[in-house]
């Protein structure tokens, strides 16, 4: 037990610590739920494990509250690594915006081939040196904003965090989280440099950013203020 926490009640224990609300740590409890099986999961991605959308939509907490389906608002943003075919349905349907860092386009269009007109990004932004150039075509003829971004001081993950955040605020949305697919399944510096966009997103937004890759969910702690 921490020092001086004991006689508070869980909720305010949270808020003391720096964490969450103890409601936006349950929602955030259903976003890692989509790294875990699932004996619910629906449709064809039962088998790997999904089960995102039951558990915020249909599911009631020890204390009655039912999580109905839009409670949780996000915002998703796909990296240029291999992520799970269902965590990309599960969030895709309900993100309020959906953006591709560079290469992240190449990943969109190959996992939904077939149907890629069904699955248009709001924007892809990157310096381009990873999307391939068919895939870079088809989402310009298809009306997709391109927007590039020359710096090699930050990585184009950080890049199209920056670029989320200015159209968030130009429409006025409210956002829980941002969530990012990929980022943790490369080289240990990919890796090291998504954690490092991590730091970089607590002056970028004000939203909570985690990552998702299969069954790992990383996302910043933030440190506790004392006044």
């Amino acid at each position: 037990m921490i020092k001086g926490l004991k006689h508070l009640p869980c909720g305010n224990k949270l808020r003391e610590l720096g964490l969450f609300s103890l409601e936006q740590r349950r929602l955030w409890a259903d976003l890692r739920a989509t790294s875990k099986p699932s004996s619910t999961s629906w449709g064809p991605y039962k088998k790997a494990g999904e089960g995102l959308l039951p558990r915020i939509c249909n599911r009631t907490r020890e204390n009655g509250f039912k999580v109905k389906e839009g409670n949780l608002k996000f915002c998703l943003l796909i990296l240029n690594q291999p992520f799970n075919k269902g965590h990309f349905h599960c969030l895709w349907s309900r993100a309020a915006l959906r953006a591709c860092a560079d290469g992240g386009a190449n990943r969109l269009y190959h996992i939904t081939e077939g149907s890629q007109e069904s699955f248009l990004p709001d924007y892809i932004s990157g310096d381009f040196d990873s999307i391939q150039p068919e895939v870079k075509e088809y989402y310009k003829v298809k009306g997709c904003e391109l927007i590039e971004t020359m710096d090699q001081d930050l990585t184009d993950f950080t890049k199209c965090l920056q670029i989320l955040q200015k159209k968030i605020e130009k429409k006025g949305l409210q956002v829980d989280v941002i969530v990012a697919l990929g980022g943790l399944g490369g080289r240990f510096d990919q890796t090291m440099a998504s954690v490092e966009t991590l730091f970089h997103a607590t002056n970028i937004t004000p939203s909570p950013v985690i990552i998702i890759q299969e069954r790992s969910l990383i996302y910043l702690l933030q440190p506790i203020i004392r006044c």
